[in-house]
């Protein structure tokens, strides 16, 4: 693995959460050549054309339901200047090999683990400040469940050219219930 360029550890009633971030030049060379996460960049990086990052709009075509078969997938509209007001507009994961899509409007504020949501909340800012796509790697344990993964976090634009939309996709590496 590359150096971290920044790591946190967050811990709140029993539960863990510790992310560690890279520098993203890293990604290519780190992801294995079949990974999700690349496929879900390349796609990414070509729907951005001449500009940053691609409209949000580009995502809802179905570009994203081959991916959504097999992986862990989120896009949260963070077009709101309140941290708070982050929604969750769509979540795919994976439990027991088969796909789970949840359509909704909830809040960020509303996922039951407070600490995973100020922590969502946190990656949301820092992605739409650095207008460029995060490759992290946490580790956590929430209510006896352990995780490994990796995630790529990717901004979506709207129509003034601002970060609008929020695509997050992870990598098992491994999990496990305690």
């Amino acid at each position: 693995m590359p150096q971290p360029i920044e790591t946190s550890f967050e811990s709140n009633d029993g539960n863990l959460r510790q992310v560690v971030q890279y520098d993203f030049s890293s990604f290519s060379e780190t992801e294995p050549a079949n990974s999700m996460l690349l496929s879900l960049y390349n796609i990414w990086e070509s729907l951005c054309g001449d500009a940053v990052m691609p409209r949000a709009e580009a995502f809802a075509s179905g570009k994203l339901s081959i991916l959504r078969m097999k992986n862990d997938i989120s896009l949260l509209d963070v077009s709101s200047p309140n941290p708070w007001n982050f929604k969750i507009v769509t979540q795919t994961y994976l439990f027991r090999g088969d796909a789970k899509e949840i359509n909704h409007d909830g809040f960020i504020r509303d996922i039951p683990e407070l600490m995973h949501s100020r922590a969502t909340m946190r990656e949301c800012i820092k992605a739409r400040q650095a207008v460029a796509p995060l490759y992290h790697e946490l580790f956590m344990n929430f209510s006896g469940a352990s995780q490994h993964f990796m995630q790529v976090s990717l901004p979506l634009s709207n129509a003034d050219g601002l970060v609008s939309h929020l695509l997050f996709g992870t990598r098992d590496i491994v999990s496990w219930i305690n």
